[in-house]
């Protein structure tokens, strides 16, 4: 904490540093020490070797689920409409949703019931859900959220296999 260092793009979102500029120190730096725990489901904390990235070990965890489901809605993904953190969050809470599959299944009555939810804002959000329901390929893929696929593998694996049926019949 407080290190000065230079920084390049790397993927996506991520910068990746790329230096520390160790002579501009103060003597004021601190180490950074990594929470041992989840801080949403308190779960063991772990690192792949060779990886920078840490991750709570529970695959259930709740805010892991959260941001699979924003990660899955997301422009580059399904982007649905209309679909943002705090409905996402709702959803969830109130059990209408546990993973991508029950979105498809929502109905105007299910989200008629919720707290802020009118006839007009139901209607639209199952309108952007049907609409979202054809996509590219690459999207889809992308969507998934698999570790360590981002929009460019996406777009290649997208590219070779060119339909669903012919990546699902592939080997790991």
């Amino acid at each position: 904490i407080g290190d000065t260092v230079i920084i390049q793009k790397a993927g996506e979102i991520i910068p990746a540093v790329v230096q520390v500029l160790k002579k501009l120190r103060s003597g004021q730096e601190k180490k950074y020490n990594f929470p041992k725990l989840c801080p949403a489901c308190h779960s063991k904390i772990k690192r792949e070797k060779k990886e920078v990235a840490y991750y709570c070990s529970y695959n259930k965890c709740y805010a892991q689920n959260i941001e699979r489901i924003r990660h899955f809605v997301s422009q580059k993904g399904f982007n649905i409409d209309g679909l943002g953190n705090n409905i996402i969050t709702l959803l969830v809470d109130q059990g209408l949703v546990t993973n991508f599959s029950d979105l498809f299944r929502l109905k105007i009555g299910d989200l008629e019931i919720l707290e802020g939810f009118a006839e007009k804002k139901s209607t639209k959000i199952c309108q952007a859900i049907e609409d979202s329901k054809e996509i590219e390929l690459a999207n889809f893929i992308y969507a998934l959220g698999i570790r360590h696929i981002g929009l460019e593998t996406s777009l290649l694996l997208a590219n070779y296999y060119q339909d669903f049926s012919k990546l699902m019949n592939t080997s790991k």
